[in-house]
């Protein structure tokens, strides 16, 4: 009986990855481990900041939070240069929390990057702002949009 109950559990889990979740203009794609994210060209991280932001493929100071944005962050405070690179995406996850209840809630998309020549590099968020009832997830085509041609994907062969 204990057998027949963890068949079903193993099973129902197993249903829980859509076809979708392999389609990378989906919502719902979820970015392998072992991905890579490459940097196209030469960064520079102003002084005093540990950022540099990005929307509708340019580089920006601030930012239209309605509309997708992301951050490329470093451990330390500039100025400093990042150089083109390809970095690993060591674990990427999706995120929701609200900005103003019950008003706003930010989406967001966490890439936790690696690099053995560039060890500064920690982290690309891209995030939206939205107004229930809409909202999801930040997609790979938002992402694509928001960088420009700064930045490319790599995707790593997943099982499906």
């Amino acid at each position: 009986m204990k057998k027949m109950v963890l068949l079903v559990f193993v099973i129902a889990l197993a249903g829980c990855r859509t076809p979708a979740t392999y389609d990378v203009n989906s919502f719902a794609f979820i970015i392998p481990k072992g991905s890579k994210l490459v940097l196209k060209q030469k960064l520079t991280i102003p002084t005093g900041s540990a950022h540099i932001k990005f929307q509708q493929g340019k580089q920006v100071g601030g930012v239209d939070e309605y509309t997708v944005n992301c951050q490329f962050r470093v451990k330390n405070l500039g100025p400093q240069d990042i150089q083109p690179d390809t970095f690993l995406i060591t674990n990427a996850g999706d995120g929701e929390e609200w900005v103003s209840a019950p008003g706003i809630r930010r989406f967001y998309k966490n890439l936790f990057l690696k690099s053995d020549e560039q060890e500064d590099v920690m982290t690309m968020i891209c995030q939206v702002w939205v107004m229930p009832p809409r909202g999801r997830s930040v997609s790979v085509p938002q992402m694509r949009e928001a960088l420009g041609d700064y930045f490319s994907f790599e995707f790593a062969e997943t099982a499906q």
